[in-house]
């Protein structure tokens, strides 16, 4: 006899729409359908109301509706504190609007929660990076961040994208941009690099810039990295790259 399977919970249809196998082809009206099923569910008090509120959450993060999911996401961690997920998101919203002080937190406790499988988790460390770089706590930031670089799976472009996005956050223009290049490189598109930095070209970024994400803050590294490869001799007294990127790259000697 044949078993049949369980009928799916509303926020179980969320998590496969949002990242299951068939988050490909869900657009945001169909997920944005499956919010309002969710928030018809909390009304009614049926199915788990932490992960309900965790799935819509993430949704409207999805689709740019940060101050929606706040609400959400905040009342997740407020009915399960030690959920990784729902803290990690939330810090993740609180950066989004802008609010780093309030993201340190929750950042802070999903890594503890976790233990040490933080350590292996790059966008998480990625977003904690940001946060603490954002409020002044700098040194910690950049540990952070190289553990996060040391997390990073060789196969994985969305960890490249995520170490490329937070090395840009926190200054690092020329590594932002060698995150970047092995992103693009692994999603297949092969950048035309600069032959002295091996970081993606601007004019090879510009007629691509519709086939992938970009931030503001990578927009800003970009610059600073054609700065660059227009006047190499301000790369010494540069601010924009640690020195030992530098010598990674061989623009600067190890003496």
């Amino acid at each position: 006899m044949t078993m049949q399977a369980q009928p799916q919970t509303i926020a179980e249809r969320l998590a496969d729409a949002i990242s299951g196998p068939w988050a490909a082809g869900i657009d945001e009206v169909g997920l944005m359908r499956l919010v309002m099923q969710a928030k018809t569910a909390l009304r009614r008090a049926v199915d788990d109301p932490g992960e309900l509120h965790l799935q819509v959450g993430i949704a409207l993060l999805q689709v740019r509706r940060t101050a929606q999911a706040l609400e959400h996401l905040e009342a997740s961690v407020r009915l399960d504190p030690e959920h990784p997920t729902a803290l990690a998101n939330l810090g993740a919203a609180y950066l989004i609007l802008g609010r780093p002080g309030d993201a340190v937190e929750p950042l802070c406790r999903a890594c503890d929660v976790m233990g040490d499988a933080a350590w292996a988790s790059v966008g998480l460390l990625a977003l904690l990076a940001e946060a603490l770089w954002m409020v002044e706590r700098r040194p910690e930031a950049v540990g952070v961040l190289e553990a996060a670089e040391a997390a990073a799976s060789p196969t994985n472009d969305g960890d490249f994208w995520r170490l490329a996005a937070a090395n840009s956050e926190i200054g690092e223009h020329v590594r932002a941009m060698v995150w970047l290049g092995k992103h693009l490189s692994a999603a297949g598109l092969e950048p035309e690099l600069h032959p002295a930095l091996g970081v993606p070209t601007s004019a090879w970024i510009t007629e691509h810039q519709d086939e992938f994400r970009w931030t503001d803050a990578m927009l800003v590294s970009l610059d600073f990295v054609d700065g660059l490869v227009a006047a190499p001799s301000l790369v010494a007294g540069s601010t924009g790259t640690s020195v030992s990127t530098l010598r990674e790259l061989g623009w600067l000697s190890a003496n």
